[in-house]
């Protein structure tokens, strides 16, 4: 898949989980003619707008360029796994792994964001 297209399948998911007016408004766009033509494949979204995208949400900076959507066949087989093990696991067990999970993605987070 282009660079082109991972990065508008990434805006519309981002668009579909918060909103476009809140895109917008993070963005610090007045209106969200912009993000439409961005959602729809209108406009191109370039390196500037990704990594305007990136900061305006707090995401790390590469974010855009990476595939995240559901389709994507690794994140669905590490999903797979990862349902197996909480369905093998006690509740006090399922509650350590999802706090580690956290724990690894906010220092990926933290060293993105250096």
């Amino acid at each position: 898949m282009e660079n082109k297209e991972i990065r508008r399948k990434n805006f519309q998911m981002l668009c579909d989980q918060h909103g476009r007016d809140v895109i917008a408004k993070k963005m610090k766009y007045s209106d969200t003619v912009y993000i439409n033509q961005l959602y729809g494949g209108h406009a191109p979204c370039g390196d500037r707008t990704a990594r305007k995208i990136e900061t305006s949400l707090k995401l790390p900076t590469g974010w855009m360029d990476e595939q995240h959507d559901k389709d994507d066949p690794e994140i669905t087989a590490y999903i797979e796994e990862l349902k197996e093990i909480m369905k093998s696991s006690p509740p006090s067990a399922r509650k350590k792994i999802l706090s580690f999970a956290k724990f690894v993605h906010s220092e990926q987070e933290s060293e993105h964001n250096q």
